[in-house]
């Protein structure tokens, strides 16, 4: 009995869950053609980079 409810409890909160998530980040059109980034690291490694 206790392993049925906690089955329906996970089942409801994952339709739930995955009805109100929306467009993921990495899956959204930006606003913008192309971009130049420039960044640098610094602390236990060093270095530069432009993509």
């Amino acid at each position: 009995m206790r392993n049925k409810t906690w089955l329906i409890m996970m089942m409801v909160f994952f339709s739930t869950s995955l009805a109100w998530g929306g467009d993921l980040p990495w899956e959204m059109k930006l606003p913008f053609k192309q971009a130049t980034i420039h960044y640098e690291i610094t602390g236990t490694e060093k270095g530069k980079e432009t993509l």
